[in-house]
């Protein structure tokens, strides 16, 4: 907040410097306070032509404020003027908030393409491919994500979420329990393994697994319900009656 009022002083004597609204803006972005950020960054780019930086972030500001159309063509001119990793990540970001996927996933593919080992684009066109079920691309994707951080949490439940996605129920056991040891407090790692027990037939493991999310994160609603299944598939019904009560 401080370092925003000193660029907002600052501009008061330097009223037609470009880069100080910039500065000025990203900071209030940082903070959230995207409408004054959108201002600054508007005047920004009036007194500096072709300002890329300012454009990328507005970009984002757009994004934050659901002015998506606003946000694709701030992307289309940072791309303009250069063509990064950044600038078409950027780019990706709002075709799928406009649920254009397929131009989400060009975009994607040429920001890797500009920088290879960026992780955060990694695992965003994996997600969009998993999202879109194309799970073949997707696992490849996913692999890169785990090649340039190991053992990263985000990385292994989605590698497990594509491999169930193919009904491969038992590598997303096993990648899952690898997982467990490494976050033994993570609720959905034994939430999504106790799914896959389930898909298994393997009611007494998916009990295991759902009563350790219960522990770790009680607020689960859902998880209740999926418990009180494998009890009745277990024919345990007390139990499963006593977890459907709770869901009254």
């Amino acid at each position: 907040k401080k370092a925003s009022l000193d660029f907002d002083r600052a501009i008061v004597f330097n009223e037609k410097d470009g880069e100080l609204y910039y500065l000025s803006g990203n900071s209030y972005y940082q903070l959230g306070e995207n409408v004054i950020a959108l201002d600054r960054l508007n005047n920004a780019v009036d007194f500096k032509n072709n300002f890329q930086e300012a454009y990328q972030v507005r970009s984002l500001v757009l994004m934050e404020l659901r002015r998506f159309q606003e946000a694709l063509d701030d992307c289309r001119k940072s791309l303009k003027i250069k063509e990064d990793a950044k600038g078409y990540y950027n780019l990706a970001q709002v075709y799928e908030k406009l649920e254009m996927f397929p131009e989400a996933e060009e975009a994607y593919r040429k920001s890797l393409e500009e920088n290879p080992r960026v992780l955060e684009a990694h695992f965003a066109l994996a997600n969009l491919l998993y999202r879109i079920e194309n799970y073949p691309d997707a696992f490849i994707s996913v692999k890169q994500v785990l090649q340039l951080a190991p053992g990263i949490l985000e990385g292994l439940l989605l590698k497990a979420q594509i491999l169930a996605a193919q009904k491969n129920y038992p590598k997303a056991i096993e990648v899952l329990s690898v997982a467990s040891i490494e976050y033994p407090t993570e609720a959905r790692i034994f939430l999504y393994r106790g799914e896959y027990y389930s898909a298994l037939n393997q009611a007494a493991n998916a009990i295991i697994d759902y009563t350790r999310v219960i522990e770790l994160d009680p607020g689960i609603a859902d998880v209740y319900y999926k418990r009180a299944g494998a009890y009745e598939i277990v024919r345990d019904y007390k139990e499963a009656m006593t977890d459907y009560e709770k869901l009254l």
